[in-house]
């Protein structure tokens, strides 16, 4: 069965989305449910929890998956027992200007071939409604 999509957003700042993000995926690996947690956000505060240096994901997020510059597969990282994790950095502000094509869709599109591994997939989305947003609801 593919996994449940749970977006969390706000189109303000600071209200706790990436935070609530984390919490929800450790309670969800407790309960024994398999998690993909996701960063969609260019100013990656979740990304922060995982990731010491940006250097370890140079070219290996979110970004470079929605412009088919590498396969989703090479970008998931295990981070608990139950939890893996896509991360996300600055790069991913230019995505507007970037993706041309299947705009809203574009996250589902690269979701699909590993949605039957998880049994939740949880994303975190900016403070706004710009097009990653726009991608996460639909």
């Amino acid at each position: 069965m593919p996994a449940k999509i749970i977006t969390i957003t706000n189109v303000k700042g600071g209200v706790g989305k990436s935070i609530s993000s984390l919490f929800m995926s450790n309670l969800l690996a407790d309960q024994g449910l398999k998690v993909l947690l996701l960063d969609l956000d260019s100013q990656n505060s979740l990304t922060g929890f995982y990731v010491d240096s940006y250097e370890q994901i140079e070219n290996k997020t979110i970004f470079e998956v929605l412009l088919d510059k590498v396969k989703i597969e090479d970008v998931i990282r295990p981070v608990k027992p139950g939890v893996d994790f896509i991360p996300a950095d600055i790069t991913l502000s230019n995505l507007t200007l970037q993706l041309t094509e299947n705009r809203d869709y574009k996250l589902f599109s690269v979701l699909q071939p590993i949605m039957d591994r998880y049994d939740v997939i949880l994303i975190d989305t900016p403070p706004n409604l710009h097009i990653e947003t726009k991608m996460a609801l639909a």
